[in-house]
Order: structure tokens, then C-alpha cells, then sequence
């Protein structure tokens, strides 16, 4: 981090650079929105300087549409802070070489191929994006990294035990869990695999530091929360948005939704908080000599939400909300998922990710997220 010298000397002020890939992504834009309107807080006698540099790849119309939502938000009582710089940055990880002139303190990783059938389609292509190994060599020298991860790195198979009273339980997958001799096979799925092998590739190439350097791996369930804020077209909707597309007077779409694969699900909200309280945690433990509660430089934690839902809860849950009959004419059709690749319970225990961050996952119940992603003014 490097001051502002040509800033006031009144107060203390100081710059972090932060990479943030899959700027156009959903998570991306959500990440760029959240940074703009909530940044984290400086105190009276300091103030930080975030300069995110938003790397992207697709989107042809990204860098005018982060100029547009800046400006058009600027004005609103909840618009950016000043204490934000946004440079988008065209680019892609394959082909990724590091900046001499440009030293990051913190990388966000979020780029990948996450659609797990384009990924078994095109396993090799799936390989190169997500465990860009080019990419990990060229940032092992910056001081932070936070990566995204998936609950799919879990096979899925012993989430559901028999208790001593011969009635089923659930186990929740821990951040240990797929390690040899664990409850968890090897991933099903070629998406899970690459997630894996990332998280292995990260920790080999940055575990031979002597510096301070930080890597913080965030194994994350489905991302559920309105569309992406500043250019939709660049981004997937959620889950939740494809489901109220089967319904409605007059529109409703006969839908197959799986009874048997559970997710611990997750706010997007939920998931930018956590990234930003992590990186802040970080900061503070490479520029203080005052060692911090946890001093593990390579940490894996799940993100999931508070409620184990199948995707048929999920879809019912939508209907409920906009008051459409889930069962009349068998719109939504309670169904077996049948494909070997998918993973049918990988519900996690999130419990060491709300110790490490201090933060309780918001809202509280299913019903608020979904009022939240078709109601954005409900907070």
C-alpha cells in the first residue's frame, strides 16, 4: 500500500491496489457495486484509497457500462465514495503476465467457467480457465489472495448418515472433508475437479513464500441475489430468476425441479461482505507486527447459507413469493436428479467462516432472500 503524497497531510492516507478478476461476472459486478456504495470504513485519522483494477474478459460494452452506472449513481445518497477508483481492464487469464508497473496488494479471484455442463462438454477449456496456472505464477507475489471455490468440490454421497436411533441425519461438509481418508470422495463433476485442483495448484505455488503473504480459498454454494447491477446483459441470472421465468398468469412453464440435491445456498450480499471483512482482516495482519487471532497463510473456509434447500424448496419459495400455484397443471414438477455427475448433497457447515469474518449471515430466512432479489428496496 503506498500514500498519497499529493493528497493532504492533515490526515493520514494511504492506497490499496486490488485486482479483482470476472469484474464483468455476476459475482464481479456485485463485488464492484458493493465496493462503491458499502467500501470499508477508515477511521478520523486514516483513510485508504482503493484502486480496483477490473479485469474482464467477454464483455464488449463493460468498461463504458462501469463509467455509465458510476456516474448515474454518483448523485444518489447511496452512490459511490469518493475513496473508490474503478480501471477496467480487458484481458483473460490464459494469457496473463504480470505488470512490473503495477504492484497489487490484494487479487480477488472470481473468474472461471462455472456452468459445470460446459465444463464436462469441455473439460481441457475448463482446465485452462480455472486452474490458470499462468495467471498463479504471474500474482504469487501479491500479498493477498482471495479465491472463489465451490461446494462441488464434495462428492455428495455421505451427507446423509444413519443415527443411533435408525433415523437419518444430516452431515454437514467441513473445510477438512476432502482430504485423503476424509467422508468425501474425489468431485464428481469436472467443474468440482478444476475447483480442486485450483485450491492444491494456489496453495503449491504460494506456500513457498517468506514473506507475508496471504491466501484465503472460499468454497461457495449457489450465489443467490438480484441481477447483476451494473451490466446485466454481461452476467447470468441466479436460479431464482430462472425459476419466476416458469411461472406467471397466462406463461407458466411445466418444470422438472430436483426433490434430492441439496445446497446450503447463499446471498450474494452475504458472499461481498465476507470477502471484503476478509481482505480488511488480511490487510491488517501484513501491515501490523501484532500477530492476528489466526495465523494460517493458506486458509480454506465454506460459504454457505443458513438453510439446506433442494431446488424444488427453492422454486416453490419463488412462487409462494409472487402468489402463483406452484401445483396447479404441474407447473413445478418434483423430480429425481438423475445424472452421475451432480452431486446430491453438499450441504456445508459454514461455522469456521462466520468465526474467522464475525459475520452472521443476512437475511435470516429464505423467504426475506427471495422478497430481497424481486423487491430490491427490501432490505
Amino acid at each position: 500500500m503506498e500514500p498519497l503524497n499529493d493528497l493532504s497531510t492533515m490526515v493520514g492516507i494511504t492506497t490499496t491496489n486490488i485486482l479483482l478478476t470476472g469484474a464483468s461476472g455476476y459475482l464481479g459486478q456485485h463485488l464492484l457495486d458493493h465496493f462503491l456504495k458499502n467500501p470499508p470504513s477508515s477511521d478520523e485519522d486514516h483513510q485508504t484509497i482503493y484502486r480496483i483494477t477490473a479485469l474482464y474478459h467477454k464483455s464488449k460494452h463493460f468498461a463504458a457500462a462501469v463509467a455509465d452506472y458510476t456516474a448515474a449513481s454518483s448523485s444518489s445518497s447511496s452512490g459511490p465514495r469518493n475513496n473508490v477508483q474503478i480501471i477496467p481492464k480487458a484481458g483473460n487469464l490464459i494469457d496473463f503476465t504480470s505488470d512490473h508497473e503495477q504492484q497489487f496488494d490484494v487479487c480477488i479471484h472470481t473468474a472461471a467457467l462455472s456452468s459445470p455442463r460446459e465444463c464436462e462438454n469441455n473439460p481441457e477449456t475448463a482446465t485452462a480457465i480455472n486452474v490458470p496456472k499462468q495467471f498463479l505464477e504471474a500474482t504469487k507475489d501479491i500479498p493477498i489472495m482471495i479465491v472463489l471455490s465451490t461446494d462441488q468440490v464434495y462428492d455428495g454421497k455421505q451427507n446423509v448418515v444413519m443415527n443411533p436411533n435408525n433415523e437419518m441425519s444430516t452431515l454437514f461438509y467441513k473445510e477438512d472433508d476432502t482430504t485423503d481418508n476424509s467422508k468425501s470422495g474425489p468431485p464428481l463433476n469436472v467443474y468440482g475437479q478444476t475447483k480442486l485442483q485450483l485450491e492444491r495448484t494456489l496453495r503449491g505455488i504460494r506456500n513457498d513464500k517468506e514473506s507475508r503473504i496471504s491466501s484465503i480459498v472460499l468454497r461457495s454454494s449457489i450465489i443467490l441475489g438480484p441481477k447483476a447491477p451494473i451490466d446485466n446483459e454481461a452476467a447470468h441470472d441466479t436460479f431464482l430468476h430462472f425459476c419466476a421465468s416458469r411461472g406467471g398468469q397466462g406463461k407458466a412453464k411445466p418444470t422438472e425441479l430436483w426433490i434430492d440435491e441439496y445446497r446450503t445456498v447463499v446471498s450474494v450480499d452475504h458472499v461481498c461482505r465476507v470477502i471484503l471483512k476478509s481482505m480488511t482482516i488480511l490487510l491488517l495482519k501484513t501491515t501490523t507486527p501484532i500477530a492476528t487471532d489466526n495465523n494460517d497463510d493458506y486458509q480454506i473456509f465454506n460459504m454457505g447459507g443458513p438453510w439446506r434447500l433442494n431446488r424444488y424448496e427453492m422454486g416453490k419459495a419463488v412462487f409462494d413469493y409472487f402468489g402463483w400455484e406452484s401445483n396447479d397443471n404441474n407447473i413445478l414438477i418434483p423430480a429425481n436428479q438423475t445424472a452421475t455427475t451432480v452431486p446430491l448433497d453438499i450441504s456445508m457447515d459454514s461455522t469456521k467462516l462466520q468465526q474467522f469474518t464475525g459475520i452472521v449471515h443476512e437475511p435470516a430466512t429464505f423467504e426475506e432472500l427471495v422478497a430481497a432479489v424481486f423487491s430490491p428496496t427490501i432490505k
